[in-house]
Protein backbone atom coordinates (compact mmCIF):
# COMPACT_ATOMS: atom_id res chain seq x y z
CA UNK A 1 0.00 0.00 0.00
CA UNK A 2 3.00 2.43 1.16
CA UNK A 3 4.51 1.76 -2.09
CA UNK A 4 1.25 2.12 -4.90
CA UNK A 5 1.03 5.26 -2.90
CA UNK A 6 4.29 6.53 -3.29
CA UNK A 7 3.89 5.81 -6.86
CA UNK A 8 0.74 7.32 -7.53
CA UNK A 9 2.72 10.64 -5.53
CA UNK A 10 5.32 10.15 -8.05
CA UNK A 11 2.86 10.69 -11.17
CA UNK A 12 0.76 13.64 -9.61
CA UNK A 13 4.31 15.41 -9.58
CA UNK A 14 5.32 14.37 -12.71
CA UNK A 15 2.38 16.01 -14.21
CA UNK A 16 1.77 19.31 -12.05
CA UNK A 17 5.14 19.98 -11.27
CA UNK A 18 5.86 21.66 -14.77
CA UNK A 19 2.65 22.62 -14.63
CA UNK A 20 3.11 24.62 -11.54
CA UNK A 21 6.20 25.96 -12.74
CA UNK A 22 4.77 27.83 -16.05
CA UNK A 23 1.79 28.93 -13.85
CA UNK A 24 4.09 30.27 -11.23
CA UNK A 25 6.99 31.06 -12.87
CA UNK A 26 7.27 35.02 -12.04
CA UNK A 27 10.62 35.30 -13.85
CA UNK A 28 8.86 34.57 -16.87
CA UNK A 29 5.97 37.07 -16.51
CA UNK A 30 8.27 39.62 -15.66
CA UNK A 31 10.49 38.91 -18.58
CA UNK A 32 7.98 39.36 -20.90
CA UNK A 33 6.84 42.22 -19.09
CA UNK A 34 10.11 43.80 -19.85
CA UNK A 35 11.03 42.99 -23.34
CA UNK A 36 7.59 44.58 -24.24
CA UNK A 37 7.81 48.10 -21.85
CA UNK A 38 11.89 47.94 -23.13
CA UNK A 39 12.90 46.51 -25.65
CA UNK A 40 9.32 47.01 -28.23
CA UNK A 41 11.38 46.01 -31.04
CA UNK A 42 13.01 43.08 -29.75
CA UNK A 43 9.48 41.68 -28.46
CA UNK A 44 8.71 40.97 -31.88
CA UNK A 45 11.40 39.39 -33.25
CA UNK A 46 12.81 36.20 -32.78
CA UNK A 47 15.50 36.20 -30.17
CA UNK A 48 19.42 36.27 -30.98
CA UNK A 49 21.07 32.70 -30.73
CA UNK A 50 24.56 34.22 -31.28
CA UNK A 51 27.07 35.72 -28.68
CA UNK A 52 25.83 38.40 -26.37
CA UNK A 53 28.81 40.19 -27.74
CA UNK A 54 27.10 40.50 -31.12
CA UNK A 55 23.66 41.67 -29.71
CA UNK A 56 22.93 45.12 -30.85
CA UNK A 57 21.21 46.91 -27.80
CA UNK A 58 17.86 46.69 -29.02
CA UNK A 59 17.97 42.94 -29.71
CA UNK A 60 19.80 42.21 -26.69
CA UNK A 61 18.15 39.51 -24.29
CA UNK A 62 16.13 40.40 -21.39
CA UNK A 63 19.56 39.58 -19.52
CA UNK A 64 21.50 41.94 -20.31
CA UNK A 65 19.01 45.09 -20.53
CA UNK A 66 17.31 44.22 -17.32
CA UNK A 67 17.32 47.19 -14.79
CA UNK A 68 19.94 45.66 -12.52
CA UNK A 69 22.52 48.28 -11.04
CA UNK A 70 26.03 48.67 -11.98
CA UNK A 71 27.56 45.83 -9.71
CA UNK A 72 31.39 45.81 -10.64
CA UNK A 73 33.28 43.39 -8.47
CA UNK A 74 35.59 44.86 -5.52
CA UNK A 75 38.98 45.02 -5.28
CA UNK A 76 38.86 41.56 -3.18
CA UNK A 77 36.77 39.40 -5.02
CA UNK A 78 38.65 40.10 -8.09
CA UNK A 79 40.75 36.78 -9.45
CA UNK A 80 44.11 36.20 -10.29
CA UNK A 81 45.64 34.43 -13.90
CA UNK A 82 48.17 31.98 -14.38
CA UNK A 83 50.93 34.38 -14.34
CA UNK A 84 49.21 36.56 -11.62
CA UNK A 85 47.85 39.04 -13.92
CA UNK A 86 44.41 40.69 -12.30
CA UNK A 87 41.94 38.56 -14.39
CA UNK A 88 38.45 40.83 -13.91
CA UNK A 89 40.92 44.24 -14.35
CA UNK A 90 42.07 43.23 -17.55
CA UNK A 91 38.60 41.83 -19.01
CA UNK A 92 36.73 43.69 -21.66
CA UNK A 93 33.41 44.84 -21.57
CA UNK A 94 32.62 42.49 -24.32
CA UNK A 95 34.74 39.40 -22.05
CA UNK A 96 32.25 40.11 -19.12
CA UNK A 97 29.37 39.62 -21.09
CA UNK A 98 30.70 36.75 -22.75
CA UNK A 99 31.68 34.96 -19.58
CA UNK A 100 28.06 35.71 -18.08
CA UNK A 101 26.80 34.35 -21.85
CA UNK A 102 28.48 31.22 -20.99
CA UNK A 103 26.90 30.89 -17.35
CA UNK A 104 23.86 31.61 -18.90
CA UNK A 105 24.26 28.78 -21.13
CA UNK A 106 25.36 26.40 -18.51
CA UNK A 107 22.60 27.62 -16.20
CA UNK A 108 19.57 28.06 -18.37
CA UNK A 109 20.61 26.68 -22.22
CA UNK A 110 20.68 29.68 -23.43
CA UNK A 111 20.92 33.55 -23.68
CA UNK A 112 17.56 34.24 -25.31
CA UNK A 113 14.59 35.43 -23.42
CA UNK A 114 12.41 32.47 -24.11
CA UNK A 115 16.11 29.93 -22.93
CA UNK A 116 15.92 31.70 -19.90
CA UNK A 117 12.19 31.32 -19.01
CA UNK A 118 12.18 27.93 -20.05
CA UNK A 119 15.47 27.16 -18.06
CA UNK A 120 13.84 29.18 -14.97
CA UNK A 121 10.56 26.79 -15.23
CA UNK A 122 12.42 23.72 -14.87
CA UNK A 123 14.73 25.01 -11.97
CA UNK A 124 11.63 25.83 -10.44
CA UNK A 125 10.03 22.19 -10.99
CA UNK A 126 13.42 20.67 -9.63
CA UNK A 127 13.75 23.12 -6.48
CA UNK A 128 9.98 22.41 -5.51
CA UNK A 129 10.71 18.55 -5.98
CA UNK A 130 14.12 18.30 -4.47
CA UNK A 131 13.75 21.03 -1.73
CA UNK A 132 10.56 21.36 -0.18
CA UNK A 133 9.23 18.69 2.64
CA UNK A 134 6.17 17.11 1.58
CA UNK A 135 3.22 18.49 2.97
CA UNK A 136 4.03 21.96 0.93
CA UNK A 137 4.73 20.58 -2.47
CA UNK A 138 2.04 18.73 -1.92
CA UNK A 139 -0.34 22.18 -1.28
CA UNK A 140 1.23 23.43 -3.87
CA UNK A 141 -0.15 20.77 -6.41
CA UNK A 142 -3.45 20.63 -5.32
CA UNK A 143 -3.84 24.31 -5.41
CA UNK A 144 -2.83 24.45 -8.98
CA UNK A 145 -5.02 21.66 -9.79
CA UNK A 146 -8.10 23.53 -8.12
CA UNK A 147 -6.35 26.60 -9.73
CA UNK A 148 -6.57 25.11 -13.24
CA UNK A 149 -10.07 23.84 -13.35
CA UNK A 150 -10.91 28.23 -12.46
CA UNK A 151 -9.33 29.55 -14.47
CA UNK A 152 -10.77 27.31 -17.40
CA UNK A 153 -14.17 28.67 -15.92
CA UNK A 154 -12.70 32.41 -15.33
CA UNK A 155 -15.64 34.71 -16.89
CA UNK A 156 -17.87 31.89 -17.47
CA UNK A 157 -21.75 32.13 -16.15
CA UNK A 158 -23.67 28.80 -14.26
CA UNK A 159 -25.29 27.83 -17.48
CA UNK A 160 -22.20 28.15 -19.07
CA UNK A 161 -20.41 25.99 -17.03
CA UNK A 162 -23.11 23.08 -17.08
CA UNK A 163 -22.96 22.92 -20.85
CA UNK A 164 -19.08 22.47 -20.94
CA UNK A 165 -18.50 20.16 -18.02
CA UNK A 166 -20.02 17.20 -17.29
CA UNK A 167 -21.64 16.74 -13.67
CA UNK A 168 -18.74 14.21 -13.05
CA UNK A 169 -16.19 16.87 -13.82
CA UNK A 170 -17.72 19.44 -11.83
CA UNK A 171 -17.99 16.89 -8.55
CA UNK A 172 -14.37 16.15 -8.71
CA UNK A 173 -13.42 20.13 -9.43
CA UNK A 174 -15.57 20.38 -5.56
CA UNK A 175 -13.67 17.24 -4.31
CA UNK A 176 -10.49 18.58 -5.30
CA UNK A 177 -11.65 22.02 -3.96
CA UNK A 178 -11.72 20.41 -0.69
CA UNK A 179 -9.07 18.00 -0.51
CA UNK A 180 -6.97 21.44 -1.17
CA UNK A 181 -8.70 22.87 1.91
CA UNK A 182 -8.44 19.47 4.10
CA UNK A 183 -4.84 19.49 3.61
CA UNK A 184 -4.04 22.82 4.61
CA UNK A 185 -6.05 22.37 7.66
CA UNK A 186 -4.70 19.04 8.40
CA UNK A 187 -1.25 20.27 8.20
CA UNK A 188 -1.69 23.70 9.20
CA UNK A 189 -0.62 25.41 6.09
CA UNK A 190 -2.08 29.06 5.39
CA UNK A 191 -2.22 30.92 1.82
CA UNK A 192 0.88 33.12 3.18
CA UNK A 193 3.48 29.49 3.72
CA UNK A 194 2.80 29.03 -0.15
CA UNK A 195 3.44 32.43 -1.67
CA UNK A 196 6.48 32.71 0.86
CA UNK A 197 7.86 28.84 -0.64
CA UNK A 198 6.97 30.05 -4.34
CA UNK A 199 9.11 33.24 -3.61
CA UNK A 200 11.85 31.52 -2.85
CA UNK A 201 11.66 28.84 -5.50
CA UNK A 202 11.09 31.59 -7.93
CA UNK A 203 14.12 33.94 -6.89
CA UNK A 204 16.52 31.03 -6.51
CA UNK A 205 15.50 29.65 -9.54
CA UNK A 206 16.03 33.09 -11.46
CA UNK A 207 19.23 34.64 -9.45
CA UNK A 208 22.10 33.56 -12.35
CA UNK A 209 20.42 35.70 -14.75
CA UNK A 210 18.88 38.63 -12.48
CA UNK A 211 22.85 39.08 -11.46
CA UNK A 212 23.86 38.89 -14.76
CA UNK A 213 21.23 41.25 -16.10
CA UNK A 214 22.82 43.40 -12.91
CA UNK A 215 26.93 43.39 -14.45
CA UNK A 216 26.19 43.66 -18.25
CA UNK A 217 22.77 45.69 -18.07
CA UNK A 218 21.68 49.60 -17.49
CA UNK A 219 18.94 50.36 -15.39
CA UNK A 220 17.00 53.00 -17.48
CA UNK A 221 17.84 57.10 -16.31
CA UNK A 222 14.09 57.16 -14.76
CA UNK A 223 14.33 54.66 -12.63
CA UNK A 224 17.89 55.28 -11.62
CA UNK A 225 16.39 58.56 -10.49
CA UNK A 226 13.74 57.14 -8.83
CA UNK A 227 15.57 55.19 -6.56
CA UNK A 228 18.14 57.68 -6.01
CA UNK A 229 15.89 59.57 -4.45
CA UNK A 230 14.54 57.56 -2.45
CA UNK A 231 18.15 56.75 -1.30
CA UNK A 232 18.88 59.98 -0.36
CA UNK A 233 15.49 60.12 1.69
CA UNK A 234 16.45 57.56 3.08
CA UNK A 235 20.28 59.01 4.52
CA UNK A 236 18.08 61.94 5.84
CA UNK A 237 17.78 59.75 8.46
CA UNK A 238 21.13 59.63 9.11
CA UNK A 239 22.07 60.99 13.01
CA UNK A 240 25.78 59.45 12.46
CA UNK A 241 28.42 57.41 10.69
CA UNK A 242 26.91 54.60 12.92
CA UNK A 243 23.50 55.00 11.71
CA UNK A 244 22.48 51.74 10.08
CA UNK A 245 20.40 50.96 7.04
CA UNK A 246 17.78 47.80 6.66
CA UNK A 247 17.58 47.16 2.68
CA UNK A 248 14.34 44.36 2.90
CA UNK A 249 14.10 42.30 -0.21
CA UNK A 250 17.82 43.05 -1.21
CA UNK A 251 18.33 40.84 -3.83
CA UNK A 252 21.95 41.19 -5.46
CA UNK A 253 22.52 44.43 -3.87
CA UNK A 254 20.42 46.61 -6.57
CA UNK A 255 20.39 49.12 -3.43
CA UNK A 256 24.09 48.99 -2.59
CA UNK A 257 25.71 51.50 -5.24
CA UNK A 258 22.45 54.13 -4.65
CA UNK A 259 22.96 53.82 -0.79
CA UNK A 260 26.89 54.44 -1.17
CA UNK A 261 26.00 57.51 -3.31
CA UNK A 262 23.73 58.94 -0.88
CA UNK A 263 26.39 59.06 1.97
CA UNK A 264 26.20 55.15 3.77
CA UNK A 265 29.53 53.33 4.08
CA UNK A 266 29.72 49.76 3.99
CA UNK A 267 29.83 49.09 7.41
CA UNK A 268 26.10 50.95 7.72
CA UNK A 269 24.09 48.80 5.04
CA UNK A 270 22.61 45.43 6.05
CA UNK A 271 20.77 43.35 3.42
CA UNK A 272 18.31 40.82 4.46
CA UNK A 273 16.63 38.10 1.37
CA UNK A 274 14.56 35.14 1.64
CA UNK A 275 16.81 34.01 -1.28
CA UNK A 276 20.01 31.99 -0.04
CA UNK A 277 21.13 31.76 -4.11
CA UNK A 278 20.34 36.03 -4.29
CA UNK A 279 22.00 36.59 -1.58
CA UNK A 280 25.40 34.37 -2.44
CA UNK A 281 25.61 36.96 -5.63
CA UNK A 282 25.23 40.16 -3.01
CA UNK A 283 27.94 38.96 -1.04
CA UNK A 284 29.76 38.27 -4.27
CA UNK A 285 29.22 41.75 -5.84
CA UNK A 286 30.19 43.81 -2.44
CA UNK A 287 32.93 42.01 -0.01
CA UNK A 288 33.11 45.14 2.06
CA UNK A 289 29.14 45.07 2.62
CA UNK A 290 28.92 41.67 3.49
CA UNK A 291 32.25 42.20 5.59
CA UNK A 292 31.53 45.08 7.29
CA UNK A 293 27.84 45.44 7.06
CA UNK A 294 25.54 42.46 6.59
CA UNK A 295 23.52 40.39 3.96
CA UNK A 296 21.37 37.52 5.57
CA UNK A 297 19.25 35.07 3.84
CA UNK A 298 16.36 34.81 6.18
CA UNK A 299 12.49 35.17 5.79
CA UNK A 300 12.01 38.83 6.95
CA UNK A 301 8.93 37.35 9.29
CA UNK A 302 11.08 35.43 11.26
CA UNK A 303 11.69 36.13 14.44
CA UNK A 304 13.91 39.62 15.22
CA UNK A 305 16.86 38.80 16.91
CA UNK A 306 18.18 40.79 20.30
CA UNK A 307 21.19 42.68 18.39
CA UNK A 308 18.92 43.38 15.98
CA UNK A 309 16.20 45.29 17.69
CA UNK A 310 15.75 48.55 17.27
CA UNK A 311 18.21 49.52 15.78
CA UNK A 312 17.62 50.87 12.30
CA UNK A 313 17.24 54.52 11.94
CA UNK A 314 16.26 53.54 8.34
CA UNK A 315 14.45 50.84 6.91
CA UNK A 316 13.68 50.54 2.55
CA UNK A 317 11.68 48.18 0.70
CA UNK A 318 12.82 48.95 -3.04
CA UNK A 319 10.68 46.86 -5.25
CA UNK A 320 10.14 44.30 -2.24
CA UNK A 321 6.92 45.44 -0.36
CA UNK A 322 4.25 43.45 -2.96
CA UNK A 323 6.09 40.60 -2.63
CA UNK A 324 6.03 39.68 0.88
CA UNK A 325 2.91 37.73 1.86
CA UNK A 326 1.37 40.54 4.10
CA UNK A 327 2.50 44.10 3.43
CA UNK A 328 0.85 45.47 6.89
CA UNK A 329 2.63 43.12 8.88
CA UNK A 330 5.90 43.87 7.08
CA UNK A 331 5.47 47.29 7.54
CA UNK A 332 4.50 47.66 11.17
CA UNK A 333 7.22 44.88 11.90
CA UNK A 334 9.40 46.82 10.43
CA UNK A 335 8.43 49.88 12.87
CA UNK A 336 7.86 48.10 16.17
CA UNK A 337 10.75 45.49 16.04
CA UNK A 338 13.74 47.16 14.11
CA UNK A 339 13.56 51.01 13.67
CA UNK A 340 15.15 53.13 15.96
CA UNK A 341 12.45 54.61 17.67
CA UNK A 342 14.19 58.11 18.67
CA UNK A 343 12.81 60.92 16.58
CA UNK A 344 13.58 61.18 12.54
CA UNK A 345 13.81 57.62 11.98
CA UNK A 346 12.70 56.73 8.42
CA UNK A 347 10.15 54.22 6.08
CA UNK A 348 11.11 54.21 2.80
CA UNK A 349 8.88 52.21 0.40
CA UNK A 350 10.20 52.49 -3.44
CA UNK A 351 9.17 51.05 -6.45
CA UNK A 352 10.38 52.17 -9.73
CA UNK A 353 7.89 50.99 -12.19
CA UNK A 354 4.83 52.71 -9.90
CA UNK A 355 1.72 51.10 -7.73
CA UNK A 356 0.20 50.68 -11.37
CA UNK A 357 3.19 48.50 -12.76
CA UNK A 358 2.12 46.03 -9.40
CA UNK A 359 -1.44 46.11 -9.45
CA UNK A 360 -1.19 44.76 -12.63
CA UNK A 361 1.36 41.41 -11.70
CA UNK A 362 -0.77 41.57 -8.91
CA UNK A 363 -3.55 40.61 -11.54
CA UNK A 364 -1.74 38.41 -13.63
CA UNK A 365 0.05 36.11 -10.60
CA UNK A 366 -1.66 36.76 -7.43
CA UNK A 367 0.09 33.59 -5.81
CA UNK A 368 3.12 35.53 -5.99
CA UNK A 369 2.25 39.28 -5.99
CA UNK A 370 -0.78 38.94 -3.17
CA UNK A 371 -1.23 42.65 -2.90
CA UNK A 372 -1.13 46.44 -4.15
CA UNK A 373 1.33 48.74 -2.99
CA UNK A 374 -0.54 50.65 -0.20
CA UNK A 375 -2.57 53.87 -0.41
CA UNK A 376 -1.24 57.12 1.35
CA UNK A 377 -4.73 56.37 3.29
CA UNK A 378 -3.22 52.80 3.58
CA UNK A 379 -0.36 53.49 5.54
CA UNK A 380 -1.79 56.24 7.71
CA UNK A 381 -4.20 54.03 9.21
CA UNK A 382 -1.54 51.47 9.61
CA UNK A 383 1.25 53.27 10.98
CA UNK A 384 0.15 56.55 12.35
CA UNK A 385 -2.62 56.28 13.79
CA UNK A 386 -1.99 53.58 16.37
CA UNK A 387 1.53 54.68 18.06
CA UNK A 388 -0.16 56.81 20.85
CA UNK A 389 1.67 53.84 23.01
CA UNK A 390 4.84 53.88 24.41
CA UNK A 391 5.49 50.44 22.53
CA UNK A 392 4.79 51.83 19.17
CA UNK A 393 6.33 54.47 17.51
CA UNK A 394 4.48 57.45 16.37
CA UNK A 395 4.80 58.47 12.61
CA UNK A 396 3.68 60.72 10.42
CA UNK A 397 3.81 60.35 6.35
CA UNK A 398 6.34 62.80 4.70
CA UNK A 399 6.09 61.66 1.51
CA UNK A 400 2.65 60.47 0.47
CA UNK A 401 3.05 58.22 -2.72
CA UNK A 402 1.75 59.06 -6.28
CA UNK A 403 -1.74 57.22 -7.42
CA UNK A 404 -1.64 54.23 -9.78
CA UNK A 405 -1.43 56.18 -13.20
CA UNK A 406 -1.13 59.35 -11.88
CA UNK A 407 1.51 62.34 -13.27
CA UNK A 408 2.85 62.13 -10.10
CA UNK A 409 3.34 58.25 -10.82
CA UNK A 410 4.86 58.95 -14.28
CA UNK A 411 7.37 61.75 -13.07
CA UNK A 412 8.56 59.38 -9.65
CA UNK A 413 7.01 55.82 -9.73
CA UNK A 414 5.97 55.08 -6.21
CA UNK A 415 7.71 56.86 -3.04
CA UNK A 416 6.53 56.46 0.35
CA UNK A 417 8.22 57.93 3.61
CA UNK A 418 7.00 57.70 6.77
CA UNK A 419 9.16 59.25 9.65
CA UNK A 420 9.13 58.55 13.94
CA UNK A 421 8.01 61.89 15.20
Amino acid sequence: MRSSTRSSGRKLSSAVLPALAVGLGFFVSLSLQFVAAFLPQAASRTPPTKSITASSPRTTPLLLAGFGSPASPSPKNKKKGKKGKNKTASESPAQVQQRWANKMKKVYGGISTEAIATGTEKRIAYLMENTLDEPLRKALELREIVQAFERRISGMGPEEIRERYSQEELEKAIQNRRSFEEHMETNDLADGDLQVAMQKLTWDASADAKACRSVTGTMPATFKNRVTKASDMAYEASSDKESLVLDVGCGYGVMVPFLKKAGFKANQIHGVDLSSEMIGHARSFYPDVASKGSFEAADFFASTDDDQKNKYRSVIFCSALHDLPDPKRALLKARDDLLDSKQGSRLVIVHAQGAAHVLNQNKKNPLLVPYGLPTSTELKEWLCEDGESAERPRMKLVHEPAEPKSQGEVREGYIAVLETI
